[in-house]
């Protein structure tokens, strides 16, 4: 037992001194069908610069009524419930656009499942908001919306 514990510990230092910032948060989701979708994360600093670009269309997955109290400026609400009963909306995308698509929190998987639905429609440039929209506040970065915080 005792060794079995120095193991760990000792991998899990070097794991650290390998890789300080953690595993790279992209990640490999296998589909029902033959190809596989992946899903690529995308940092707040990163959304935010395609933001102030205005090189991307948001889509914010969260419940329509936490939309209309705070959202990125000029996000799209496709709440995660009406997309999977109308999936076919998502050929409404512009296929060479960057979507990136978000929920509150990293913890969710509704932007991973939205973002699969995307990339089986066609879709190549689809990201997830790696931390999701609470990550976005803690940045400070604009919002708008009906919570008098923006």
């Amino acid at each position: 037992m005792i060794l079995v514990s120095a193991v760990c510990l000792i991998t899990g230092l070097f794991s650290n001194i390998w890789l300080p910032r953690g595993i790279p948060p992209n990640v490999l989701f296998r589909s029902a069908g033959k190809s596989a979708s992946v899903v690529t994360f995308l940092s707040a600093e990163s959304a935010y610069v395609l933001y102030q670009n205005r090189s991307s269309q948001f889509i914010d997955v969260r419940p329509a009524e936490e939309f209309s109290i705070d959202h990125i400026p000029h996000a799209v609400s496709w709440p995660v419930s009406d997309i999977l009963n109308r999936p076919e909306q998502m050929k409404s995308l512009d296929e060479k656009s960057r979507i990136v698509i978000y929920d509150f929190s990293a913890e969710s998987p509704n932007s991973h499942v939205v973002a699969r639905l995307a990339r089986d429609f066609g879709i190549e440039n689809v990201y997830v908001l790696f931390g999701g929209f609470s990550e976005w506040l803690q940045y400070g970065f604009p919002t708008e919306g009906n919570s008098g915080l923006s």
